[in-house]
């Protein structure tokens, strides 16, 4: 009886770690088409998308601690370009079927630097508060093609096509699944 009872615990802990482990990976469908890297020195898996970052880029990042499974979604935008096109943006807008947006890009998170060759970053990366979460809820369930543009010196309107739709959807939901796994325990 005992050893049944040993068993069944056992059988129950494997479900358990098993579901856990399946939402990172394919088998629930939740990660799938998304990248990942494994942070040990902080102890979390952070899921990004599959984003073109040759010119610019706006998107989520969610970080997903390894011990208690509690979700963190992170905003990064970058700006790339050739030596003398230094952007210096410090302001993201952003446009939707209904919506319009600035984000302020905060010095303290922004990043300046030479990439290789002669190719010039710029990298503004903070955690996301329930506002930016919002705007990205926005851009995914927008019917049409949202816009996004960094101020600064060139001005270029990039649009968000519906496969960057789809990953920042993506995001969302792995968000939003960790999120109701950390509130259960």
């Amino acid at each position: 009886m005992l050893r049944k009872i040993a068993l069944l615990l056992m059988m129950f802990i494997m479900l358990v770690s098993f579901s856990t482990a399946e939402a990172t990976s394919e088998g629930t469908g939740i990660a799938e088409g998304l990248n990942y890297s494994i942070d040990d020195f902080h102890n979390r898996t952070i899921y990004f998308g599959r984003f073109d970052v040759s010119s610019a880029a706006l998107y989520p990042l969610v970080a997903v601690d390894t011990t208690t499974h509690k979700p963190t979604m992170y905003i990064h935008a970058n700006c790339a370009g050739n030596t003398g096109n230094w952007q210096y943006f410090d302001k993201i807008y952003v446009r939707t079927d209904s919506n319009s947006y600035t984000i302020n890009c905060e010095e303290d998170f922004c990043q300046y630097y030479v990439a290789s060759g002669l190719s010039l970053e710029e990298t503004y990366q903070k955690k996301a508060d329930e506002q930016l979460i919002a705007i990205f809820r926005d851009i995914a369930m927008s019917k049409g093609v949202p816009t996004y543009r960094f101020s600064g010196k060139y001005q270029k309107i990039r649009e968000i096509t519906p496969a960057k739709k789809e990953r920042i959807k993506k995001l969302l939901d792995l968000y939003d699944f960790y999120n109701k796994s950390a509130d259960i325990k």
